[in-house]
């Protein structure tokens, strides 16, 4: 087992001139070492990781396959979404359920293993994101309020391209409304993407009852963590799962805990 105080991350980044050089199986160590250590080795180093075991998709060994797959799953890496659907009919079945497998960890949903049902889903998802994401940015802001709970409807239930529209979401957690917070709690919990955990840290002290508690609920939903509605607690837990910094960022590139002065 590695120790603790290795750094994998500050490893695979002053490894990046030589990562085209890497073995399948390195190559595959160092993407899941993005993922269960973080960030903060910078996104360049992830998404170069994410190019090179794309690659691996196209292997002859199935086993190298399924690892690829896997790995780009945990990585959310939608850039490998078709490569993915076509793995589901590959003639191993190994292979097939790692795609699978992955393609429910970049959507965040759980279709069963269905090739046409998935290249219709997604396509549904493209079509609609090319032709919304240029007017969802102004209707989230709106402050005409049918028109922000239509439009965080809508962002609920597309989840393909979540990782974008949960960064617009996080926005809404410093309106002025209740309401509109505590919504946004709510969407950021349904789109599944970790990233505005720390910008739900500070609503646990919201003085809107509602409020706290869907930030509550919405940090338990996306870290699968128990913790007191403290955000110490919370900020400690991000802390110890990763205790390396990151420039003007606490553990593991996320935002650190406002001084005692400051809160």
């Amino acid at each position: 087992m590695l120790d603790k105080a290795i750094d994998p991350i500050g490893l695979i980044a002053s490894l990046e001139p030589t990562l085209r050089g890497m073995s399948g199986g390195l190559l595959l160590l160092a993407a899941f070492s993005v993922v269960l250590m973080g960030p903060s080795g910078g996104e360049h180093t992830a998404v170069e990781i994410a190019w090179q075991v794309r690659a691996r998709l196209s292997d002859v060994q199935p086993q190298t396959v399924s690892a690829a797959a896997s790995a780009l799953g945990a990585l959310e890496d939608l850039d490998s979404v078709d490569l993915l659907l076509d793995l589901l009919e590959h003639p191993e079945r190994g292979v097939r359920q790692s795609a699978h497998r992955g393609l429910q960890a970049i959507a965040g949903v759980q279709l069963p293993l269905d090739p046409a049902r998935w290249r219709l889903w997604i396509a549904e998802q493209r079509a609609w994101y090319e032709e919304r994401a240029a007017a969802l940015p102004g209707e989230l802001a709106s402050s005409n309020r049918m028109t922000l709970v239509q439009a965080l409807g809508e962002v609920a239930m597309h989840r393909l391209h979540r990782r974008d529209l949960s960064h617009e979401v996080s926005l809404l957690l410093e309106r002025t409304e209740p309401a509109v917070r505590t919504l946004a709690c709510q969407v950021l919990a349904q789109l599944g993407v970790a990233d505005p955990v720390p910008a739900l840290i500070p609503l646990l002290e919201d003085p809107d009852p509602a409020v706290a508690a869907a930030a509550q609920g919405a940090l338990h939903t996306l870290t699968g963590e128990a913790l007191p509605a403290e955000p110490q607690a919370w900020w400690d837990h991000l802390a110890r799962a990763d205790p390396r910094p990151g420039p003007e960022q606490g553990a593991g590139g996320w935002i650190k805990a406002p001084a005692a002065q400051d809160r």
